[in-house]
């Protein structure tokens, strides 16, 4: 959770949430994901995994090589459920944005 303490931040206040609701609910999002016990994590290597350069230059993806969010889950009805994460280079260091 820490690396999404600026995300969530931002989405509070884009939401009109109270301080901390958006980690809240990042957490059970995650939390119900890793726990349903039907759900399979998608397998990645790192072959498979890539960054693409959004349109404005300035953040990048990290995707899987069909261009779907990197960490997901496949659900028994073959439906992908999954986390975006974006990031951007600030002071020589990678941090999550959205």
């Amino acid at each position: 959770m820490p690396l999404f303490v600026e995300r969530n931040k931002e989405l509070d206040i884009a939401f009109g949430y109270e301080s901390g609701e958006m980690e809240r609910l990042l957490r059970n999002h995650i939390s119900r994901a890793i726990n349903e016990p039907t759900w399979k994590l998608q397998k990645v290597t790192a072959k498979d995994v890539g960054i693409l350069r959004e349109e404005n230059k300035k953040m990048v993806s990290l995707v899987r090589a069909e261009f779907s969010d990197a960490l997901g889950f496949v659900t028994p009805s073959n439906m992908f459920y999954s986390l975006t994460m974006k990031f951007r280079r600030e002071n020589g260091k990678w941090i999550i944005t959205r």
